[in-house]
């Protein structure tokens, strides 16, 4: 059967979605036909209709977040073709029976347009969405004119049994693991399955991806990168993500699934050799939340044997001084801590995480003790905020002497608590990403009675100035804050020293 398989992707930086790439693999393991086509070298921005979205190179460097790289020698750049006639000339060439899409909410508008264009060339092309999307919008998602089959859960287990239906013209409505639209009538049939046993599942290779996407910037060098995950799930509900949403589909989703070390470091070995790689991207959603003796085993093997240097996210609670050291010596060369906000009563409240400011200073502490690179996950935008929760994150952050703090606006996706909690304090459009007002890292997306947009546009391009420049400079950095012809000129006065001292993983001194 021929699948063509759509990586709807809107920005160019190195990712390689684990979970389609795992699918993409299954299928072809199975002897299926499998191609991709990958939009992310492509100006999607005209059909995204998100005006504010920018990539994370171009916003991190806007923000004084990532250190400048040039990346023409690697031809990084998108180009101008139109997007829906490469898709139909993919369709002509290749005469899928299905497209299927892995989504994330920031892409959907994209791929309702994409979809369109499927059908519009062939009515009787199957259409599969899954991804994060269908978990937080399924019924929104089946809905749409083109949609023929919705996946909610790891398509792994299932993707096999309904191509083989599909293929040989058998009964597919009462497939487990997705809701069909057949004839008018929607079939909601079991789904939120997960996969247990992890090493039953391929290698992730990466051979239909466009090569650019292996090069990944990391602290202002190009590296050769995997993306991988060591474990899935994730015990936490924070109200900006959805985790909780897919937990209500299957409890399984929270709980922690990890590979068998062995299994782990060839699969490591064989993507290194294959497509020589010289960096590994954990995209664990917390990295350390396993137990200590696996841990440090996991990492005595990946020293001797894989070794490249990696980077990490992790949960404060879940750092601990024998973890850091074993992660520092296996090779980590940077890891984020969540901190999200300053204030434990909001970062309790607001995003419903229960962490201690004490658990993170000490987590900080650990991490920077043990020489690696930390990074903070940090929040503004919630609803009701003040400039006094502003200024809780930059003391927080020097507070725990975070190397290189991290800050964007906090988006309420489809299906999070916090969506729920500002529509009902009227504080976000509901149909704002129709209107073209989506996510963006660096402009505000619920409205705040105490902070206009355009003091939030100042106070997120100064926060790496108060968070790097010690106190004494602050009254004049706050000029900084104001977007006009004075501030401009303070602020790049600022920036100018912040490139030229390098103070992206350092405090000025």
């Amino acid at each position: 059967m021929k699948v063509l398989f759509v990586f709807p992707n809107l920005d160019c930086g190195g990712y390689k979605p684990y979970g389609l790439t795992m699918l993409i693999n299954i299928a072809r393991q199975a002897g299926h036909e499998v191609r991709l086509f990958d939009t992310s070298f492509y100006d999607t921005q005209g059909l995204s209709e998100n005006k504010r979205y920018k990539g994370l190179t171009e916003a991190g460097d806007e923000l004084l977040d990532l250190k400048p790289v040039n990346l023409s020698e690697y031809n990084i750049v998108k180009n101008k073709k139109n997007v829906l006639l490469e898709l139909r000339k993919a369709l002509q060439d290749f005469q899928p029976q299905l497209v299927g899409f892995s989504v994330l909410s920031v892409e959907w508008l994209l791929v309702k347009k994409l979809l369109r264009e499927v059908k519009s060339f062939n009515k009787g092309i199957y259409t599969v969405v899954g991804g994060v999307h269908a978990y937080a919008d399924p019924e929104g998602v089946i809905q749409d004119e083109n949609m023929d089959i919705l996946c909610v859960g790891e398509g792994e287990l299932v993707i096999l049994d309904l191509l083989e239906k599909i293929e040989k013209g058998k009964e597919y409505t009462n497939s487990h693991g997705f809701w069909i639209k057949k004839d008018g009538k929607i079939y909601k049939n079991i789904i939120g399955q997960v996969v247990w046993n992890l090493d039953k599942l391929p290698y992730g290779d990466y051979d239909l991806y466009d090569d650019r996407l292996i090069y990944r910037v990391y602290n202002g060098g190009v590296y050769r990168s995997s993306d991988y995950v060591l474990n899935r799930g994730c015990p936490s509900k924070c109200s900006y993500c959805l985790y909780e949403k897919m937990a209500s589909y299957n409890r399984d989703n929270a709980k922690m699934r990890k590979y068998s070390i062995e299994r782990s470091i060839k699969e490591l070995i064989y993507l290194k050799e294959r497509y020589h790689l010289n960096f590994n991207r954990f995209q664990d959603a917390s990295f350390l939340a396993v137990s200590e003796k696996y841990f440090l085993d996991y990492a005595k093997a990946y020293k001797s044997e894989a070794g490249d240097p990696f980077v990490v996210d992790a949960a404060p609670e879940t750092l601990t001084i024998n973890k850091i050291k074993a992660l520092a010596e296996m090779g980590c060369v940077s890891i984020s801590i969540g901190m999200e906000v300053g204030d434990e009563k909001r970062r309790r409240e607001l995003c419903n995480k229960p962490v201690k400011n004490d658990t993170i200073i000490k987590a900080f502490d650990l991490a920077n003790s043990c020489g690696l690179r930390t990074v903070s996950f940090l929040l503004i935008g919630f609803p009701h905020e003040t400039r006094k929760d502003y200024w809780d994150i930059i003391r927080m952050v020097r507070r725990a002497k975070v190397k290189s703090p991290c800050i964007g606006f906090v988006y309420p996706f489809k299906g999070s608590r916090l969506r729920e909690l500002a529509v009902r304090d009227g504080l976000f459009d509901e149909d704002a990403e129709e209107k073209g007002m989506g996510y963006s890292r660096n402009y505000p997306a619920i409205y705040n009675p105490n902070i206009s947009i355009e003091e939030y546009r100042g106070l997120i391009r100064t926060f790496y100035l108060y968070a790097k420049f010690p106190e004494k400079f602050w009254p004049d950095i706050k000029k900084a804050e104001s977007l006009d012809e004075q501030g401009n000129l303070i602020f790049e006065k600022y920036a100018k020293i912040y490139r030229e001292e390098q103070l992206y993983n350092r405090y000025y001194e």
